[in-house]
């Protein structure tokens, strides 16, 4: 045991060498003494530092595709139109359709502008574009879209002509077709031209499971429609499995709607052609598989019977299967920290020759990039970039080249051949070879790792943690506006996690040299002298209790964009007195006085008054206070504004009860078979889904990876709160 986790878990001794009264106050004329600074001067650090990022087999890296061009608002689609090079076209989610030039990024223009008609919520908003195949010839777009009244939306499917292709002055629309949704997630809505010169769109369940396997409505459905040769309308494509039959409307018909394609899709988010005809698509899933489809007219893909290619098991639905279900060609798990598929493209450039003919696509949540080529039956997975990108979508150029759009900075990026300068080793196979600790004693940190500790800690199946930073030398972290901390490139961050006093993890949280974050673990040896380097991820028991080694996939889906990348290190999680362990004696010194003393900041500190500050969840803070701060240490890091989930809640401890959409609020993503559910239901415990989620370790789970041991604590606390609660403002 270190001499400060000795120190931290006995704060009688603590309080006795350091000559602190353990209770009743200082006895010396209510005059609160001046903070004590635990560190005279910044440590020297030349050897804790995140190097190049490891190399990925294929040689391809990550550039911005235009560095000039301002961030965009929300994107959700990014696309060329035909044989145009130069200007690209981007959406964003509230409704505008917007142009960048390749020659002046710096300048965009708002091309066609749809917000009055857009309806905006978590999912919802203008989702897809597609360009009529004859453009700019025949100036016509199509576009898919949230629209209504929140409560009663719809999405609809129109043709808009322009009078002017380069920046319209007038925009005519022809609803095509209005597609009711009875809840508010899960639209797909994706616009391809498939070869055959027909348009094909691909809805989502929109969270009723029922209605993927049910073909007298669009909902859950890859629709087909030909809308060339009729000058206004549609027509039904000979082949469609229901052909014959009157078109649908919006919500449930007579008869299986003729413009049905395929069926049994839960959220096709992405879709695109190949130069073979063959339609990628890729489906979000629910818990388990995230799937990827090449679709052929008149299958049933399954949802929610299956999950991927095994037997799904959806609260209580009972499956209507009337065709055997076709699997997909390429599906994985979610054990590596990925969660929602992002449907990309095949191939068709020039500049990264390994690629060639292979299938691009990418999940937004984990931010991984992939390439998919067959081999024999099956098809071989590979991974090409793991980036903080939020990826929203992808799109071919009329080059070939592969771009990528993120929706969390609002940037475009794209992928292109690797210069070399990452390379293959950076990353050392034994904790005690990373400069982060002493290689005789890697359980010592070296002179250049401060330690550091927060107000309220992240569950950790009941672990102990020891927190360090360290960033190079002559740099500084700055503060942004949310108060997170943004580090230089070369920081590392590590963890220790202890159970009885004895090792089992250290993670290091690094941010490369090419600017990116990545998260590594090792595993302790049972005599406690080193540490070996997991890779891929591991599940192994630990005094008889499963303990998770995360993949480096999984570290970076608690380590959002949204919530800063470093998670706990933000001023209101510092705002505390430290154990700073000297040359004599520790010392018990307010942090980050400490810190803005030895200049670790960019900026010097405001003052200490106005600076926030998170309550300890287990301490004696009123309790709505010590709940909200859980919440926000255990869940904020995804459920905020642009956080990677299709909940709109924002948990974090600064948004008010009442602001952040839980309250109240029916559930988005199922009610786990409780009844008159609510995500957090004032003064009723047992009909909040959030309560329930936080409570279990299955597929339904929050946190849904990392953790095999529910905080009993954390649950209590939050039981008590809910239950307390009269409204939603208190």
């Amino acid at each position: 045991m270190s001499v400060i986790t000795a120190y931290l878990t006995r704060p009688l001794l603590l309080a006795a060498l350091l000559g602190i009264a353990s209770c009743g106050g200082s006895g010396g004329g209510g005059t609160e003494p001046e903070p004590l600074i635990g560190l005279d001067t910044r440590p020297a650090n030349d050897s804790c530092l995140a190097g190049d990022r490891p190399a990925t087999a294929t040689s391809v890296a990550v550039q911005e595709a235009f560095p000039d061009m301002p961030p965009a608002a929300a994107l959700t689609k990014i696309l060329q139109a035909p044989d145009e090079q130069h200007r690209w076209f981007y959406l964003e989610q509230d409704g505008r359709i917007r142009t960048v030039s390749t020659l002046n990024p710096s300048q965009v223009q708002t091309w066609v502008d749809m917000r009055e008609r857009t309806v905006v919520n978590e999912n919802g908003g203008l989702l897809s574009m597609a360009f009529h195949p004859g453009f700019p010839a025949v100036p016509q777009v199509f576009v898919y879209y949230t629209t209504g009244v929140p409560g009663a939306l719809s999405t609809r499917l129109s043709r808009l002509t322009v009078d002017d292709v380069e920046l319209p002055a007038t925009v005519a629309e022809e609803v095509l077709l209005t597609v009711d949704v009875p809840a508010e997630i899960h639209y797909g809505g994706d616009l391809a031209f498939g070869p055959d010169g027909n348009l094909y769109l691909g809805l989502g369940d929109t969270g009723v499971i029922a209605t993927s396997q049910t073909n007298t409505m669009f909902l859950g459905s890859m629709l087909r429609i030909d809308v060339t040769t009729e000058p206004s309308g549609y027509s039904i494509p000979d082949g469609n499995p229901f052909a014959g039959n009157a078109k649908c409307g919006p919500n449930s018909n007579a008869t299986e709607c003729p413009e049905i394609f395929a069926w049994g899709f839960r959220n096709p988010w992405r879709s695109s052609f190949d130069a073979d005809g063959n339609l990628w698509v890729g489906d979000v899933g629910f818990s388990r598989r995230e799937e990827i489809n090449i679709v052929t007219g008149g299958n049933n893909y399954g949802w929610p019977c299956f999950e991927g290619a095994d037997a799904a098991k959806v609260w209580t639905y009972v499956c209507p299967l009337s065709t055997v279900p076709t699997p997909p060609v390429y599906e994985y798990d979610r054990s590596a920290g990925d969660s929602a598929v992002t449907g990309g493209y095949s191939y068709q450039g020039s500049a990264i020759p390994a690629l060639a003919g292979k299938y691009i696509f990418g999940d937004f949540v984990s931010g991984r990039i992939w390439s998919l080529e067959p081999s024999g039956s099956d098809y071989v997975r590979e991974e090409l970039a793991d980036t903080d990108a939020l990826i929203v979508s992808f799109a071919a150029g009329n080059d070939g080249e592969i771009y990528f759009a993120d929706r969390f900075l609002g940037r475009i990026f794209k992928l292109v051949g690797d210069t070399g300068s990452a390379s293959e080793n950076t990353i050392a196979g034994q904790l005690s070879a990373t400069g982060c600790v002493a290689a005789d004693d890697p359980d010592v940190a070296v002179s250049g790792v401060i330690s550091y500790s927060i107000n309220a800690p992240f569950w950790s199946d009941g672990a102990v943690k020891e927190r360090y930073l360290a960033i190079p030398d002559g740099t500084t972290i700055n503060i942004n506006g949310e108060d997170d901390w943004v580090f230089p490139e070369g920081s590392v961050l590590m963890k220790s996690f202890r159970r009885n006093n004895r090792l089992i993890e250290t993670r290091l949280l690094m941010r490369h040299t090419d600017g990116s974050w990545a998260g590594y673990t090792y595993e302790w040896d049972e005599a406690q002298s080193d540490a070996t380097r997991v890779v891929g991820g591991k599940t192994t028991l630990v005094e008889g209790e499963p303990w998770i080694f995360p993949s480096e996939g999984q570290c970076m889906v608690c380590h959002t964009a949204a919530a800063g990348f470093s998670l706990g290190l933000e001023t209101a999680q510092l705002n505390r007195e430290h154990v700073y362990a000297g040359s004599a004696e520790p010392l018990l010194a307010d942090q980050l006085l400490t810190l803005d003393h030895i200049g670790m900041f960019a900026a010097p500190l405001p003052d200490r008054a106005v600076l926030p500050a998170l309550p300890d969840p287990g301490g004696n803070a009123p309790i709505g206070e010590r709940a909200r701060a859980w919440l926000h240490s255990n869940c904020a890091q995804c459920h905020q504004p642009d956080g990677p989930t299709p909940s709109s809640m924002d948990l974090r401890y600064s948004t008010p009860l009442s602001a952040t959409k839980a309250c109240n609020a029916v559930p988005q993503s199922g009610d786990l078979g409780i009844d008159a559910a609510l995500l957090i239901a004032p003064g009723a415990a047992e009909r909040s889904v959030l309560l329930e989620r936080i409570s279990r370790r299955d597929s339904a789970a929050m946190p849904p990876l990392g953790s095999a041991v529910a905080d009993n604590a954390g649950i209590s606390l939050l039981t008590e709160w809910i239950n307390g609660l009269q409204t939603c403002t208190e």
